[in-house]
């Protein structure tokens, strides 16, 4: 087990944790989109919610596929633009700022966690991993807290997470949750 992260912080913090559990394993600071092992490394890959924070998200999933040997698993999670989550980040920071005219994607980029946050649709993720020769993929959405009452905590007002929900299941996002899930095996 090597655990990997682009910023001494939160390598720090990862160390910190070790210690508490009273765990060990070999933590590297590193960019995602240039890893420092060779191909086939690897019999798993595991990245929750990383990757989409980088500038380059489909030249960090080429770098864990280069790394995974032929038959290892790869274990991901992205965060979703069609969810609700997201339609009320943008409800609050492009409908009621007065600019309708800003996207999801948008919002996304500039409201949540650190500057550059991505989100994707199934259909994208699909169509990336579908020319990068996996098999055995699964693609399914989760729903999350932040789905049902992020909005409602953070504004505190139900009528907005009630307004974001409705106007979720008329786009058909209201079965489809934060979190991608996806798993495949190179």
């Amino acid at each position: 087990v090597i655990g990997m992260d682009y910023t001494r912080e939160a390598i720090k913090n990862v160390s910190h944790r070790l210690t508490v559990y009273e765990e060990e394993a070999p933590l590297l600071q590193a960019d995602a989109e240039n890893l420092p092992f060779c191909k086939n490394s690897f019999d798993l890959v595991y990245s929750w919610g990383v990757i989409h924070h980088t500038p380059g998200t489909w030249k960090a999933l080429d770098e864990i596929i280069r790394l995974v040997r032929p038959g290892g698993r790869v274990k991901l999670m992205l965060y979703n633009r069609h969810s609700v989550c997201a339609l009320a980040v943008w409800i609050r920071y492009a409908l009621f700022a007065g600019k309708p005219w800003r996207s999801v994607s948008w919002a996304l980029h500039h409201h949540v966690e650190s500057l550059g946050t991505k989100g994707y649709t199934l259909d994208e993720i699909k169509r990336q991993l579908h020319s990068r020769q996996v098999s055995g993929l699964a693609i399914k959405s989760l729903p999350t807290f932040y789905d049902r009452v992020h909005s409602a905590q953070s504004w505190k007002g139900r009528g907005l997470i009630r307004l974001t929900q409705a106007v979720a299941r008329v786009l058909g996002w209201h079965r489809e949750g934060w979190f991608i899930l996806i798993e495949f095996t190179k």
